[in-house]
């Protein structure tokens, strides 16, 4: 830590200490050769770390703030300088000293603030969070102690954090984190395994909640109290007194699945500024419950086959649109911009595979359907671990030695991306690349089943770790259950009928999925109750009555678009 009156570099003279931390500090200082006040921001590299891994984490830093040092924005700090210093091994990064009152030091002093102002001062911080993103610059620590609000009324944003000096594989780097992080304001993925997942809609989160505490004038709950204990967030009540939309614009930047965000800061200014309606500016729609009439199911059901006609062309359109109502064994849905993804049926001509129930070869047409993600049905989540029943015995069982059960193999590529499946080694591997978000599942010959136990040992080799893996079960007449884990941390349960999603259990957090390594998924079906297992760990349970039979499979979805790789193993299926 420096002293008061140290020369840093020969230029900077350190004034007094600002804040101090596990990876390191900052102080206010004055440039000599400037003659004005400068911010200095100390990073301690992490303790007995390797030269190789130390240098390959300064490339990185450096490369962030090379970036950085060309940004200018009237509602961020300037960075001017950053240098390391070889005596210590820290490194050091020089900014504006922007002069000020912190949001948390207005707030402390005034409680609450008034909407109108608060709404002035998050419009000018969310140019600045678009603009540095869309250079690939993140801010990764946004609080009300890094808002400066200027005599002149600009709000500017300090505080960037760049790339740390600290292993990220290291459990201590973890700990750390924690140490030195502000959790009030910090996402969910900041806290977790994954804490070094951070991207632009992190820094959506923390916004959302320096904004709430701003508006009712006391500090949010932590996303690890939310998760802990959700029905003690009571984000409605606090924020009676704002407008309906910049309520339902902090509520949704708070939200702790990733995928119910805001997916950017301009989605997010206009909900917040009311200028756009939500459907046409963000990329996913909140969740929400949808249980359209049957006069609606019927216009729904109109408007798919007519789209179906016009982008399809030429012949053989209606047997097209006919056999979207078929079943299919390898499933794959686009996803509209304004929705997550969704699965259903569609398939893919392979010319030694047949469907179980006509003999007919998979088309190869895949067809838009709309959907939307619902509000979760009541769930309650047991401890105890999940069991095969007594006396059942094992019914379908595939340890991918070969393709005796005419699982999809081969490539193809469509509108969505190209997959690759194969079985070799006792794995069956997806490498897919996915132009936009879609899902991607199918079903081996199995005959339909009612009650069962399903088990499946499932991996992300790589790609984004919000890419969803799992099963599908009691598909039937194209209506199924989907049961995903991501290595984000989170699981959901939905159920695909008549054209529309219902969650049964929505995207939930869970500690017991492991990133990159082998997870065993399994599904108890006792009439209409679920149990839901992950890694031998009983994760929720559920109660359904749509579908009561069905076959069962595998499932892949992207929430965004990219490469990934994705095996299963040891496929059970266990039966009274």
């Amino acid at each position: 830590m420096l002293t008061t009156g140290t020369l840093l570099d020969n230029r900077y003279r350190i004034d007094r200490l600002l804040e101090f931390g596990v990876m390191g500090a900052m102080y206010r200082a004055w440039d000599t050769q400037r003659d004005m006040p400068v911010s200095v921001k100390e990073l301690t590299p992490q303790p007995e770390l390797d030269r190789t891994t130390l240098d390959h984490l300064r490339r990185e830093f450096e490369r962030e703030a090379q970036i950085l040092r060309t940004l200018r924005h009237p509602a961020m700090t300037t960075l001017h300088n950053f240098f390391h210093a070889e005596d210590t091994g820290n490194t050091y990064l020089i900014m504006d000293f922007v002069e000020g009152e912190s949001l948390a030091d207005c707030i402390a002093r005034v409680g609450a603030l008034p909407e109108a102002q608060v709404k002035v001062w998050a419009a000018q911080i969310l140019d600045a969070l678009e603009f540095c993103h869309s250079h690939g610059v993140l801010h990764r620590d946004i609080k009300p102690q890094n808002i400066i609000l200027r005599p002149d009324g600009q709000a500017v944003l300090v505080g960037f954090e760049l790339a740390k000096l600290w292993d990220p594989n290291d459990p201590r780097s973890w700990t750390a984190t924690r140490v030195m992080g502000t959790p009030e304001y910090a996402p969910p993925e900041r806290w977790g395994l994954q804490s070094w997942h951070i991207d632009a809609l992190s820094d959506v989160y923390s916004l959302g909640a320096t904004l709430y505490h701003a508006l009712t004038g006391k500090a949010p709950q932590t996303a690890g109290e939310r998760t802990s204990n959700p029905y003690q967030f009571a984000p409605v009540k606090e924020l009676g007194r704002v407008s309906a939309s910049v309520k339902t614009a902090i509520i949704r930047a708070m939200e702790l699945p990733r995928v119910k965000r805001f997916q950017s800061a301009a989605a997010m200014r206009a909900a917040l500024l009311d200028e756009t309606p939500l459907s046409a500016i963000e990329e996913v729609q909140p969740a929400r419950l949808m249980i359209p009439s049957r006069g609606e199911k019927l216009r729904n059901w109109a408007l798919l086959v007519l789209a179906s006609l016009l982008v399809l062309g030429g012949a053989g359109l209606l047997a097209t649109a006919g056999r979207m109502w078929l079943n299919a064994r390898d499933g794959v849905t686009p996803t509209p911009e304004t929705t997550l993804p969704a699965i259903t049926a569609t398939t893919t001509a392979m010319a030694a595979s047949t469907t179980p129930e006509t003999g007919e070869a998979p088309s190869p047409d895949a067809t838009a359907i709309p959907t939307d993600i619902p509000t979760p049905r009541p769930t309650n989540t047991p401890a105890a671990i999940a069991m095969i029943p007594s006396g059942w015995t094992l019914a379908f069982g595939d340890d991918f030695a070969d393709n005796a059960h005419a699982w999809v193999v081969g490539s193809y590529e469509d509108d969505w991306g190209t997959v690759t499946r194969a079985i070799t080694g006792g794995r069956y591997t997806w490498n897919i690349t996915a132009a936009r978000s879609v899902g991607r599942w199918c079903t081996p010959e199995i005959a339909p089943v009612a009650d069962f136990y399903l088990t499946v040992n499932a991996r992300r080799l790589s790609g984004p770790l919000d890419a969803g893996y799992g099963v599908v079960f009691r598909h039937d007449a194209g209506n199924y259950y989907l049961f995903s884990i991501r290595d984000d941390g989170f699981f959901n349960l939905n159920l695909w009928y008549n054209f529309a999603w219902n969650a049964v259990i929505d995207w939930t957090g869970t500690l017991v999925i492991r990133p990159g390594e082998v997870n065993q998924l399994a599904v108890l079906a006792e009439g209409t109750r679920f149990t839901l297992s992950i890694n031998g760990t009983t994760v929720a349970e559920a109660e359904d009555e749509q579908l009561t039979q069905g076959e069962m499979g595998l499932s892949v979805l992207f929430i965004t678009p990219g490469d990934a790789v994705f095996t299963f193993e040891h496929f059970e299926v266990y039966t009274p």
